[in-house]
């Protein structure tokens, strides 16, 4: 059997007498790989999902909250 606290014990003291400092800087005009999400406003989806994320096909007829159009819809 491994005994795994030995290997995580602290076998130094801390020195605590000396301060760390840090420096933090902000790149300005850094170029990523990120681009921006565009909406394509011309897709409508008309199909039907159910709260999972399922895609249905045909209007639901049994009761529950769907989603239709990027909106909730709920059939009673």
């Amino acid at each position: 059997m491994v005994l795994y606290s030995s290997y995580f014990r602290d076998t130094q003291k801390a020195e605590y007498e000396a301060p760390t400092y840090f420096t933090f800087c902000t790149l300005k005009n850094a170029t990523t790989a990120i681009s921006p999400v565009r909406e394509d406003s011309r897709v409508v989806d008309e199909a039907y999902y159910d709260l999972s994320g399922r895609r249905l096909y045909g209007r639901p007829t049994q009761r529950g909250i769907y989603i239709h159009s990027g909106r909730k819809v709920v059939v009673k």
